[in-house]
C-alpha cells in the first residue's frame, strides 16, 4: 500500500521491543513496533493511515492466525491448481519483508539508518 521499502530505523524499547522507522519510496513513512517474546495480553495490532484528509483506521480482519494462514495455503493450492504463480504474497514478497528485517537487525547493531537497495 505504501510501497518499497527503502529505509529502516530501529531502536531497542523495553523487554525487547523493537521500533521501526520505514521510510519507503515515494515519501510514506510507517513505524512498526516488534516482540519476539510479549505476552499475550500484550499483543495487539493496529493500522491507521495519516494524511492530508486526516486520520482513517484500516479495519483488522476477524479471524486467527491459524484461519489466516489456513487462507493462505487454500490460494496457494488454488494457485497451483490453475498454473498461475502471481500472488500479491509471493516469494518475491516474502524476500522484501526478509530484506527488511535484516535491515532493521544492521541499523539496531550499528546504530544507524539502513538504506535498502532499489
Amino acid at each position: 500500500m505504501l510501497g518499497r521499502v527503502a529505509r529502516v530505523v530501529a531502536v531497542d524499547g523495553p523487554g525487547g521491543l523493537v521500533h521501526l522507522l520505514l521510510t519507503h519510496d515515494g515519501g510514506a513513512v510507517s513505524t512498526v513496533s516488534l516482540a519476539l517474546d510479549a505476552p499475550p495480553a500484550a499483543v495487539a495490532g493496529e493500522f491507521v493511515l495519516y494524511g492530508e484528509n486526516g486520520v482513517e483506521p484500516v479495519p483488522i480482519p476477524d479471524g486467527s492466525p491459524a484461519t489466516a494462514f489456513g487462507v493462505a495455503i487454500d490460494q496457494l493450492l488454488a494457485e497451483n491448481d490453475a498454473g498461475t504463480r502471481d500472488h500479491r504474497c509471493d516469494v518475491r514478497f516474502g524476500r522484501e519483508v526478509v530484506a527488511v528485517l535484516a535491515a532493521a537487525e544492521a541499523a539496531r547493531a550499528q546504530a544507524t539508518p539502513v538504506d535498502l537497495p532499489s
